[in-house]
């Protein structure tokens, strides 16, 4: 990925912006899709679920949802940890 931004930055800032960056793609690696009833209307892009899978549980945040009567979720894995 590669980006030309025009702002001012320290070191330390600059520093922390690559790594949050880089910890972003890395999570968004993994992709997950599902369907939920029309009775979850209230999940919409942008929502962080979490979803288990073998006894799994991963945090996933929401990038899609398709309305063909169950509704088709698309998600990208998130870590939250990388924000802080």
């Amino acid at each position: 990925a590669q980006a030309d931004l025009a702002i001012v930055l320290d070191d330390p800032q600059a520093a922390s912006l690559a790594e949050t960056w880089l910890h972003e793609t890395w999570m968004a690696r993994e992709r997950t899709s599902f369907a939920l009833p029309p009775s979850a209307l209230a999940v919409e892009p942008g929502d962080n679920l979490v979803v288990s899978r073998a006894g799994r549980d991963r945090l996933v945040r929401v990038t899609e949802v398709n309305e063909r009567g169950a509704r088709a979720i698309s998600a990208l894995s998130v870590s939250p940890e990388v924000y802080g």
